[in-house]
């Protein structure tokens, strides 16, 4: 029986569109979190801005799985296992929390930036994190990748 050539993966365009969806979840993120840190939380509240992090970014990171699980960004490439693919998003997702979670702690408490600057680069690097590890454990091709 014949195989049917598979195109190669182009990690640009993944990466491009992976970006597009991550600027999606950076909305929705900061906006709960400037909701949460500005009416939420009382003012008095020590490290509300790290606490509404730990809400806001589980709930930008389920919208990012729902976009990533659609052919959008990795195409139509299949997880191995569904459960174990969803676990494995988890787990990278709870990685990318404390990053992002570091990184505010970092650039708000010692190189005293505003939030949504610190945001901007915590999401950049949560970004850059999410992408490799997904594309590597979850959505995966199976053959050598083309650039």
């Amino acid at each position: 029986m014949p195989q049917i050539p598979i195109r190669p993966v182009n990690t640009y365009h993944q990466m491009f569109r992976y970006a597009l969806v991550t600027l999606i979840c950076f909305v929705i993120d900061s906006l709960l979190l400037f909701v949460f840190t500005r009416y939420v939380f009382p003012d008095t509240l020590h490290d509300a801005e790290k606490i509404a992090k730990l809400i806001s970014n589980p709930i930008a990171g389920i919208v990012n799985y729902l976009l990533c699980s659609t052919p959008l960004v990795f195409g139509r490439q299949q997880t191995r296992n569904e459960a174990l693919g969803f676990i494995i998003f988890t787990i990278i997702g709870v990685g990318t929390l404390a990053i992002n979670v570091l990184f505010l702690w970092i650039f708000m408490d010692f190189l005293h930036l505003p939030l949504l600057v610190a945001n901007v680069i915590a999401y950049t690097a949560g970004f850059l994190w999410n992408f490799f590890m997904r594309r590597r454990m979850v959505f995966y091709k199976g053959q050598r990748e083309g650039m």
